[in-house]
């Protein structure tokens, strides 16, 4: 049972989504061929995991190593596409088995399988560094076929589409020259306006692009344009950061950003007792990726999932878990320059931020978290292949 747990563990580490911290870029260059081959090759050693379809999927992806050198040229193919369907179909079954045996099976696929079969064709030969085959590995694990390339190209063009559509209009329509300081610090977390909210939220807006995966250092560049935005704002208004702290705790009624998470954990659970939440979302797992595409499709699913949630009380529901949508996003921000705090504790992954507020359960409030960044509802669309965008 230790050897399995050691396992899991393992791949965890390597396939983490969102885990955000900064790069070293001369790590790959120190890790041994020889240690990559004895930390892989038996990964899937004692785990007593009996999948009929495990030979032909490692088979399938061997030849694929064969024919495509790079992760780029892998993920572009017609052939890469199609055995990502095909594992698709393989784990379409056994969850529609709805057994024990069936999440088990589908967990070793994702988490165990995949991993080993990307890390023994492409990283152990050395065709591919890890940060490389890990694009690979959630590529499979999300079915998502965009390629670093194509992932920057949908960063920029959403950039632009912010700037233009929402950021730029929101900078010319403002007009504080007569405000008080206290009615400058309002403005920002007004329900109405919600400043922070509206410029900080484009953190997931950008996933709503279908972006998929991103990497470490492409979500942290994000964060840190995202953080700019929001100083000019301030500075535009004439407030200083200092005093949106101050005014934020004695809005929140808190004096450290210990106990504004604090804060946080005790509405999230005041959230999840009164609609009852413990029987209708999962509360020691995330979300699947089919069941948020399964949620997340349109405005009248994720309508109809909400008020499945609230016992139709959608507006009141909207309204209490975007207060504390805010106050997370506060979280983030004001703990981006704490030093006294290791690399993963800089809570620039939702993740990240969801176990620091809950080590144990942190699982459930990143869902309701997930879930929070679809209201109100706002589609985006992203034409890779026009110079401008559709939304």
């Amino acid at each position: 049972m230790k050897k399995i747990i050691s396992i899991l563990v393992l791949v965890s580490i390597l396939s983490a989504c969102n885990q955000i911290e900064p790069i070293n870029n001369s790590s790959n260059n120190e890790i041994k061929k020889e240690d990559i081959s004895k930390k892989w090759i038996n990964l899937n050693e004692d785990f007593w995991i009996n999948l009929n379809e495990e030979e032909l999927i490692t088979k399938r992806f061997e030849i694929l190593s064969k024919t495509f050198k790079s992760h780029s040229d892998l993920m572009s193919s017609i052939q890469y596409e199609q055995f990502v369907d095909y594992v698709y179909d393989v784990f379409a079954k056994y969850k529609d088995l709805w057994r024990e045996e069936s999440e088990s099976k589908n967990n070793y696929i994702f988490n165990v399988l995949i991993p080993k079969i990307v890390i023994n064709n492409y990283v152990v030969p050395w065709k591919m560094t890890e940060k490389e085959a890990e694009l690979v590995i959630q590529s499979i694990k999300r079915n998502d076929l965009n390629t670093l390339s194509d992932k920057k190209l949908i960063t920029e063009k959403f950039k632009i589409y912010f700037e233009e559509n929402k950021f730029n209009p929101f900078i010319k329509s403002l007009n504080t020259k007569w405000l008080t300081k206290d009615e400058k610090l309002e403005l920002l977390f007004k329900d109405k306006d919600w400043v922070i909210y509206s410029i900080l939220s484009n953190r997931y807006n950008w996933n709503k692009t279908w972006i998929g995966y991103k990497p470490a250092d492409m979500e942290a560049e994000f964060m840190v344009y995202l953080n700019k935005k929001l100083e000019y704002t301030f500075w535009t208004i004439g407030v200083s950061e200092d005093e949106v702290k101050d005014y934020a705790y004695k809005k929140y009624n808190v004096d450290s950003l210990e106990s504004l998470w604090v804060n946080i954990l005790e509405k999230f659970n005041k959230l999840v007792k009164k609609y009852n939440l413990e029987w209708k979302i999962p509360l020691d797992r995330y979300y699947r990726n089919d069941e948020r595409k399964d949620i997340f499709i349109n405005r009248k699913t994720v309508d109809n999932y909400i008020n499945t949630l609230s016992n139709w009380n959608s507006e009141d529901f909207i309204k209490e878990l975007s207060d504390i949508r805010l106050e997370m996003y506060l979280l983030s921000y004001f703990w981006r320059n704490r030093t006294d705090l290791n690399e993963n504790q800089w809570l620039w992954s939702s993740r990240t931020r969801s176990d620091f507020i809950d080590p144990v359960f942190g699982k459930w409030i990143q869902n309701l978290f997930r879930l929070g960044r679809y209201l109100p509802w706002e589609e985006i669309k992203i034409d890779l292949n026009k110079s401008e965008n559709n939304i």
